[in-house]
């Protein structure tokens, strides 16, 4: 929504500690943990979005001079170590 992982995180930070905070109570991590694992799955998942992301993928395969390879760096980032922190983000959220 913003462009920015660090404008998200500062944007919707506040109300998913918030919303940690209203169900956190009836959750085994509590309050606290609740909240804090909210707003850590959403940094995470941004930083992992960022990585796979078309526009950061085309400022890096032009400014090394491989413009119009961007297909084949994408294809090279979705490297095996990569993998698990696609479900760790889905699971944190659900």
């Amino acid at each position: 929504m913003t462009g920015s992982d660090t404008s998200a995180n500062i944007l919707f930070s506040g109300l998913q500690s918030n919303v940690g905070q209203e169900i956190g109570s009836a959750s085994a991590l509590g309050v606290d943990g609740m909240r804090q694992l909210l707003v850590g799955s959403n940094a995470a998942g941004g930083v992992v979005g960022k990585m796979i992301s078309p526009q950061s993928l085309a400022i890096a395969s032009s400014a090394i001079g491989l413009a119009g390879s961007e297909s084949a760096i994408s294809a090279a980032d979705h490297r095996p170590e990569l993998r698990p922190a696609v479900p760790r983000s889905v699971c944190s959220q659900a």
